[in-house]
């Protein structure tokens, strides 16, 4: 956000070379965060998937908090 403001300071000061750079870093932010989001996002839906294929005695077994605790 405060790229965002310094870049529209600079515009408005008529620096508009200037006021792309911070312009710029904030687009490379945007889309690193947008990358690492679906990252999550796919490892969420892997870890899942990998769940429901699980055999059911050992998905009930992985549901109770002491294999949180203490994994065997």
């Amino acid at each position: 956000m405060g790229t965002g403001i310094v870049s529209i300071d600079l515009a408005l000061l008529g620096q508009q070379p200037m006021s792309l750079v911070p312009l710029v870093v904030a687009g490379l932010a945007w889309v690193a965060l947008g990358l690492l989001l679906a990252g999550m996002v796919a490892a969420a839906l892997v870890t899942a998937v990998n769940l429901s294929l699980l055999p059911p005695r050992r998905l009930s077994a992985r549901r109770t908090t002491g294999y949180l605790v203490a994994n065997p």
